[in-house]
């Protein structure tokens, strides 16, 4: 980290096209050593170093699940426009290996939170609890329960996850709110295992 820290530092002091070339390649590298990839997250993927990878049969799933909600018209539209935060939480759920996963939310909640620390007693990821699921493959969402708006700017959703290794199964309760033009990550339950 040092070392890219002073090649961009060193591309920057020599100016011109090449050191923005340069500049490019640094913060390329260092994007790929954070992340593991080259490119930002996605919707389809979640965002944090900790997680399994999900397959595309699980986003598939989770894409399904969201567009056939049974809703209001209200709902509905929240739900479509707050859809691609919606999506990527659940997947980042889905997939957290632990709560420090879902530290890469934190860019789109209400209030960050500094999740899997040692004072962080509850586990907020779908696998949380579940002592037999297979760490290296993603829990399915098995349904999307109750959509419910608790006010006029904000979601909840209730969500089934099980697990296709030992058929464990989580359900969570997760709140969103929108700010303005914007809907962000309000609030995660930690339930048990069923």
């Amino acid at each position: 980290m040092r070392r890219l820290a002073g090649i961009l530092m060193v591309a920057v002091a020599s100016g011109g096209a090449s050191a923005a070339q340069a500049q490019n390649n640094v913060l390329a590298q260092l994007l790929k050593r954070v992340t593991g990839s080259n490119s930002a997250a996605s919707p389809s993927r979640p965002e944090a170093a900790t997680s399994a990878t999900p397959t595309p049969a699980q986003i598939d799933t989770v894409r399904r699940r969201l567009s056939v909600v049974t809703a209001t018209p209200a709902i509905r539209q929240d739900l479509v426009a707050a859809g691609p935060l919606i999506e990527t939480t659940i997947v980042t759920l889905a997939c957290a290996t632990d709560a420090t996963a879902l530290r890469g939310l934190n860019s789109r909640r209400l209030t960050p939170r500094n999740y899997g620390t040692p004072d962080d007693t509850l586990n907020f990821t779908a696998m949380g609890g579940m002592r037999y699921h297979d760490r290296t493959a993603c829990v399915d969402l098995n349904r999307i329960g109750a959509v419910t708006k608790p006010a006029l700017n904000a979601l909840q959703l209730t969500l089934n996850f099980v697990s296709a290794s030992s058929g464990e199964a989580k359900v969570q309760i997760v709140s969103f709110r929108r700010v303005g033009d914007e809907w962000l990550l309000d609030r995660l339950t930690d339930f048990e295992v069923l």
